[in-house]
């Protein structure tokens, strides 16, 4: 799967949950879903483009380990936020990975901009795009911290406006 976005981290970890709960979405209150909710899952590897570039020695750190058996007994999960930030290297590892798939074996994405990844890489991944907050829930939001009701109309048009342009990358 890949989340496309700016507002990524809620839906990513209720996919994640999702993956391991036995129900058929997270319930959020059982043993594995607060495990993955706390980042305590032994089967899930995460790894952040963001805080480090994504290089080739991680892609194969994420393929040694899956080769031994599962920690939990379920769902073995790699999750690589701001994946736009691995190498070239990296994503070529990568789709080799996504070529031959693994039963039991989920790989979450993340990314601001789709346009970064490697067109192969993205014809093998479910894509989800995360939309902006509506307005609504912005302005609410807004008059909460104390913002004025007509400076946050304002703010919740300007935050669309620049989410859209992010996304797109214009």
């Amino acid at each position: 799967f890949l989340l496309v976005g700016n507002n990524t981290e809620k839906p990513l970890n209720f996919l994640a949950m999702s993956l391991i709960c036995d129900q058929t979405l997270a319930c959020m209150q059982c043993n594995d879903c607060r495990k993955v909710a706390q980042n305590k899952y032994g089967d899930i590897i995460r790894l952040n483009g963001k805080n480090n570039s994504i290089k080739k020695g991680d892609i194969e750190y994420i393929q040694n380990t899956f080769k031994k058996s599962s920690l939990e007994g379920k769902a073995k999960i790699y999750i690589i936020e701001n994946i736009e930030y691995s190498t070239t290297e990296a994503m070529n590892t990568l789709l080799k990975m996504l070529e031959e798939p693994t039963k039991g074996i989920y790989a979450l994405f993340t990314t601001k901009n789709k346009n970064r990844i490697l067109p192969t890489i993205l014809s093998r991944c479910r894509i989800i795009e995360i939309r902006p907050d509506s307005r609504v829930y912005i302005i609410n939001h807004l008059i909460d911290l104390g913002i004025p009701n007509e400076a946050a109309t304002i703010i919740s048009y300007l935050s669309i406006i620049f989410s859209l342009i992010k996304i797109n990358g214009n």
